[in-house]
Parts: structure tokens; sequence; C-alpha cells
């Protein structure tokens, strides 16, 4: 045999190989899409119920934080207008510009 045909072969196993490959990964491209179109047919069928329970959870957090925060809030609003009020009045008495 000589160079040429170990050329030749060489040639047919590379286009062997890389049919064989390329079917290999149009075969892995075809079912990963299908993969995904399954997953999201199964996820568009639990979403809406998903959704409205988070969409309840995010409210009824909103509506605990507002509780619980509200009564901090004001109650941090009446300090400072009391010490803005005293400082005012003290600055006044003394004659003092420290508005």
């Amino acid at each position: 045999m000589t160079l040429s045909d170990w050329t030749s072969i060489a040639i047919i196993i590379l286009a062997v190989e890389t049919f064989f490959l390329a079917i290999a990964l149009g075969a892995m491209v075809y079912f990963s899409l299908r993969g995904m179109r399954w997953i999201i047919r199964q996820v568009e069928a639990v979403a809406p119920r998903a959704q409205s329970t988070v969409r309840r959870a995010a409210e009824f957090s909103e509506q605990a934080s507002e509780r619980i925060a509200a009564p901090l809030i004001s109650a941090s609003e009446v300090k400072a207008r009391l010490q803005r009020t005293l400082t005012a009045a003290i600055s006044m008495l003394t004659g003092r510009r420290e508005v």
C-alpha cells in the first residue's frame, strides 16, 4: 500500500467519524429541545397557582411589616419632633441662634 492509499483511507475514516459525531450532536439537540418543551408545559401548568401563592405571601408580609414598623416609625418621628422643639425652645430662651 502506498501513501496515497493511506490518505484516502484516512479521509474516509475522518468523514465517517464526522458523520457519526454530527448525528450524535443532532440527536442531543433534538432531545434537549424536546425536554425543554416538556418542562415548559409542566411549569405553565403549575405557574398560575405558584404565582398566586407568592402574591398572597408578598401581600401578607407587606401588611405585617406595616403593622410592626408603623408604630416604631411614628415613635421615632415624635421623638425627633420633641428633640427639635426642645432644642429650639432652649436656644430661644438662651438667646442663641442654633436653629
